[in-house]
């Protein structure tokens, strides 16, 4: 048996220890990346990172290209999933409710959904209440519009 056990350029003179190692470099990495965040919304070179770890699907790029290039980047749910090719305006929470999701957890974003479907999809955007669901304005935030614009997504 080695008297060292290496993890991922990480090592220890135990499984154990060589774990400990890597979770201490995981929380520095996590922490030097929230640095330039504000607010609690990603930095521009977070959404960035994340994004190209994603397989995005060509409706909800359309959507994100569209919403990036509106006025103030605001849009209704309604214009956004139209964007996308699609009729139901709560396809809009839903799209980006799921990459909201996976930019979170591959971020480490303490995330939490809500009953209106807007809680994950609020790494994105930030929804403006409206009298009807279809009516919600969601603008995008500004560093996520950075990102895909370095992207070629926007």
């Amino acid at each position: 048996m080695a008297d060292h056990l290496v993890f991922k350029d990480t090592s220890g003179p135990t499984s154990e220890a060589a774990i400990e190692a890597m979770k201490a470099r995981l929380d520095e990495r996590d922490q030097k990346q929230r640095q330039g965040w504000v607010d609690g919304v990603p930095s521009v070179d977070s959404f960035v990172e994340a994004l190209q770890k994603m397989e995005i699907a060509e409706p909800l790029k359309a959507m994100l290209r569209a919403h990036a290039a509106a006025a103030d980047h605001r849009m209704t749910s309604i214009e956004i999933a139209k964007a996308g090719g699609y009729k139901a305006y709560t396809v809009t929470a839903t799209q980006y409710g799921k990459l909201g999701r996976l930019i979170g957890d591959y971020l480490g974003m303490p995330v939490s959904a809500d009953d209106e479907g807007t809680g994950h999809a609020s790494v994105l955007a930030v929804a403006e209440p409206a009298s009807k669901k279809a009516d919600i304005v969601w603008q995008l935030h500004p560093t996520l519009v950075e990102a895909l614009q370095k992207l070629d997504l926007a």
